[in-house]
């Protein structure tokens, strides 16, 4: 933890004096399908996969062109997205047909998996080679399915309408916001055995939508649709602070190689950079109509927003020297 610390206070140093440290802005707006919710960066290919819920459709663009090179076919009201960068999957919840699309990234070829009712939400450890859905509804469950055979290999049940889950690679857990449930809480599961290890009560909130973790510096990120944006110690599970003044915010992600997280606020069409040292606000960047889902690519220094009501991705440059 002492080391941990070190780097946090090292990496504000470098922000105040860096003088370009908060100078990111919008350098691309790319049509893409009907009300896009969703998306996944894959820093390898460096292409972007979008969810078009009304087309029932994934865009997938071109990072170094920011143009969309193919339009996939998938399940009805595509929602969560994640992709599998070692074995190059994409992993799409069909919300309304109880599906999870796999669509190779080299084919662009698609193949469905039947699940239950409301696959919501992704997530992929690549080291395992685990895909992990949220299905959202009463009886809310984890399904766990295994990449390489590209079947169903256990369901763990969680709170009612489970939503966002987040992967930690290296100790191998599972982290679920646990949306509509009332209980204000995210859903720790176990990778190895498949049990839920833990749940983290986060007072004050009761619509967690969004989770996300900087592994590095042991945090786990989480928004609240109505209450904002809350900071976790991930070994203890101890709420540490909070970000309010926030306006819907929707989806979270951390910005490898910083303490910033950024996420979408639907109420007030930001782009919202949020200092979990800190935890203040340092910029907010105007992006499309009803920002919802957000992507980072580390390679690039890209964010990528998906703007639901504009029917765009908006794409924002980081600082070089991050």
């Amino acid at each position: 933890m002492t080391h941990t610390i070190y780097r946090m206070v090292a990496l504000l140093i470098m922000f105040c004096v860096l003088p370009d440290a908060f100078s990111q802005q919008v350098i691309a707006t790319i049509p893409v399908g009907h009300r896009p919710t969703y998306l996944a960066a894959d820093r390898k290919t460096n292409r972007i996969y979008v969810s078009n819920q009304l087309d029932n459709t994934v865009s997938v663009i071109d990072g170094a062109t920011n143009r969309v090179l193919a339009t996939i076919s998938v399940g009805r009201y595509p929602n969560g997205i994640a992709v599998n960068s070692r074995t190059n999957m994409i992993y799409v919840a069909n919300l309304t047909s109880g599906s999870l699309s796999i669509i190779n990234g080299t084919t662009l070829k698609a193949s469905t998996l039947w699940l239950g009712s409301s696959p919501a939400k992704v997530a992929v450890n690549p080291s395992t080679n685990r895909v992990y859905v949220t299905l959202e509804a009463q009886n809310g469950s984890l399904e766990v399915i295994d990449g390489r055979s590209r079947k169903l290999i256990a369901s763990i049940p969680l709170p009612p309408y489970p939503l966002s889950v987040a992967v930690d690679t290296g100790s191998n857990r599972i982290y679920v916001a646990d949306f509509l449930c009332g209980c204000g809480q995210v859903t720790v599961v176990d990778g190895g055995t498949n049990r839920v290890a833990n749940t983290i009560g986060v007072l004050g909130s009761t619509m967690l939508n969004g989770v996300a973790l900087d592994s590095r510096d042991n945090l786990v990120y989480a928004t609240d649709e109505n209450s904002g944006f809350y900071l976790i110690d991930l070994t203890s599970g101890e709420v540490l602070g909070e970000v309010g003044g926030l306006s819907n915010p929707n989806e979270v992600t951390s910005i490898p190689g910083t303490t910033l997280v950024v996420e979408p606020d639907t109420g007030t069409n930001r782009a919202v950079f949020i200092d979990a040292l800190s935890l203040a606000v340092k910029k907010r960047v105007k992006v499309g109509k009803f920002p919802t889902g957000v992507a980072v690519n580390r390679a690039t220094k890209r964010v990528y927003v998906a703007n639901r009501m504009s029917n765009t991705v908006s794409v924002i440059q980081l600082p070089s020297n991050w």
